[in-house]
């Protein structure tokens, strides 16, 4: 077998949503754990079996997965990343979400803030951590891929399709894989991982959480459910909900507009569509 389709991000902008999505089409296999963030690492070679494990089905249908990390330059162990993945399958397709810059970084430092992965208040994150930045440097991160898969094979969605019109979105997915997927409308309506009043598991207590997870697929989901339950009630495993979105000041935001002014023009460019709804840059 091999893996043929993945969504490589960005991250925040309903990758979970689509994966989810997709994955209810009896022509998609998605890998167990939607983010494997497999080739991320220098030695992938080595865990080829491991990673093929966590599909199943004929190999017919379209292997999936979704690690959000591949786009994460130049903040990942394998630099070499996008040419590994031609040598693992020089036909994969990708597909790659695009959103509101500011409002990307936003929902990135909240979910980082949650898990535990940052603390200080958004501006004092923006300013001193430059993974918010390069991560939403769209143009910089899909450049590579282009360039060495060819633009045919590389699906760009914008992030408000998705989440207001994500039937619109499956056609063109379906356009793009040559594949009537035949996904039920009624299962197009939810987005998940949404960031408001959510409750997220710290990063350093997701290997138990993890493993939890795996072993309760052999249980009933009236005992997932009340297992979910008991560790979404204990506070030390998550952090704090947010009510609302933190603000970003008028310096910091002048500062994003400095770094990712290019953002909106350099994608309209590679995309050939408008983003006139990035008018926070």
């Amino acid at each position: 077998m091999v893996v043929d389709l993945m969504i490589i991000g960005s991250q925040k902008s309903a990758t979970t949503t689509l994966f989810d999505i997709l994955q209810t089409s009896n022509k998609v296999n998605g890998s167990s754990e939607k983010e494997p963030d497999f080739f991320s690492k220098n030695n992938w070679r080595s865990g080829l079996e491991k990673y093929h494990s966590l599909f199943s089905g004929e190999n017919s249908v379209l292997k999936l997965e979704a690690s959000t990390q591949y786009t994460f330059y130049p903040h990942i162990e394998n630099k070499n990343i996008v040419k590994d993945i031609y040598e693992y399958n020089p036909s994969m397709k990708f597909i790659y979400i695009i959103r509101n810059p500011v409002d990307r970084i936003i929902s990135a430092y909240m979910h980082s803030y949650q898990s535990g992965m940052v603390s200080g208040t958004i501006d004092e994150v923006i300013l001193e951590n430059k993974y918010f930045i390069d991560v939403t440097r769209y143009a910089e991160q899909i450049k590579p891929y282009i360039e060495i898969f060819g633009r045919e094979k590389i699906l760009i969605i914008d992030f408000s399709d998705v989440v207001s019109n994500i039937d619109k979105t499956i056609s063109e997915i379906e356009f793009f894989l040559g594949v009537n997927l035949g996904i039920s409308s009624e299962l197009t309506k939810t987005h998940s991982n949404k960031s408001l009043n959510t409750i997220r598991i710290k990063s350093n207590f997701r290997p138990i959480t993890n493993s939890l997870k795996m072993l309760s697929k052999y249980f009933s989901p009236k005992v997932q459910n009340f297992g979910k339950k008991i560790i979404y009630s204990i506070p030390l495993f998550h952090g704090p909900k947010f009510s609302k979105k933190p603000t970003i000041s008028p310096e910091t935001l002048n500062y994003l507009k400095q770094e990712l002014g290019s953002q909106r023009i350099e994608m309209e460019n590679i995309t050939g569509r408008s983003l006139s709804h990035w008018d926070s840059l």
